[in-house]
């Protein structure tokens, strides 16, 4: 059976899911990756799924990066990272976790907001 997409996009929080932080291996996201691995790459104690197919496999990808903002990944998906087989397949399922660091850094919510908004209609 073929295994479905699954895209995590994000900032640091989905970045863990490597365990790492900007690409580097951090002592926070310990376990987490296991629990990646696991789950979703290997498909172990995977009961995760719809109710038509409670054993679904996965075909994970993260694209995250620690202190991305909305732009900084709407720019990485407009220039090439989330590849046709991901972005054209019918099936995958995006989830999307960006838009902290834009408050972080000062802005305000209604353009933060924007920003995720842009994010998910480029996925959708």
């Amino acid at each position: 059976a073929r295994k479905r997409p699954l895209v995590l996009l994000g900032d640091s929080i989905t970045e863990s899911w490597l365990g790492t932080s900007m690409g580097k291996p951090e002592n926070r996201t310990n376990g987490v990756a296991d629990v990646y691995q696991d789950f979703f790459v290997q498909g172990k104690h995977s009961k995760i799924g719809d109710d038509h197919n409670p054993q679904q496999q996965w075909d994970p990808l993260v694209l995250a990066i620690g202190g991305d903002q909305t732009q900084h990944l709407l720019y990485r998906m407009q220039n090439g990272q989330l590849l046709p087989e991901y972005s054209n397949d019918t099936q995958a399922v995006f989830v999307v976790l960006i838009g902290t660091n834009n408050l972080g850094s000062g802005e305000l919510p209604t353009p933060s907001a924007q920003g995720v908004a842009a994010v998910a209609e480029h996925v959708l």
